[in-house]
């Protein structure tokens, strides 16, 4: 028996990258700041990996651009010691 991702329906597919972002999307509200950049890229591996979705370039320079944007508010923003 081969079990694969790309082999289920449409639907069970769908179902399960709903549930996938809006998990990572939960992790992303408890985690905070850089969280949304390294969340943004593990949800993309497991979608292209596991269902073979091909990723556009928008998703990758989106996925980039918040972690790069999160990184550098998370620098500035921190408290200095005095």
């Amino acid at each position: 028996m081969d079990f694969s991702l790309m082999n289920l329906g449409e639907g069970a597919q769908f179902a399960i990258q709903l549930v996938i972002v809006l998990i990572c999307f939960i992790l992303w509200r408890e985690k905070g700041g850089i969280a949304l950049g390294m969340l943004g890229g593990i949800g993309l591996i497991v979608l292209v990996f596991g269902f073979g979705i091909e990723p556009g370039k928008p998703a990758i320079d989106v996925m980039l651009t918040i972690f790069g944007g999160s990184s550098n508010i998370s620098n500035i923003a921190k408290p200095v010691a005095v």
